[in-house]
């Protein structure tokens, strides 16, 4: 575990030739001001990033 917090968690896997980070919290403060989905009242955020080249997907899953 890379970060523990009362409101988000985040945490690394490294792999032979990636290392994947991830973040999951609770606390609206961690989302970016633009490009946040709403879904039923909540605010969505989910991004992947690539060689630090952000994508943003957080309309393409819908579970």
């Amino acid at each position: 575990m890379y970060l523990r917090e009362k409101y988000k968690v985040s945490s690394y896997l490294e792999f032979e030739e990636v290392r994947v980070f991830c973040l999951l919290s609770i606390d609206e403060t961690t989302l970016p001001k633009a490009n946040t989905n709403t879904k039923n009242g909540l605010r969505i955020y989910r991004s992947i990033a690539v060689n630090r080249e952000e994508i943003e997907v957080s309309t393409v899953f819908t579970d």
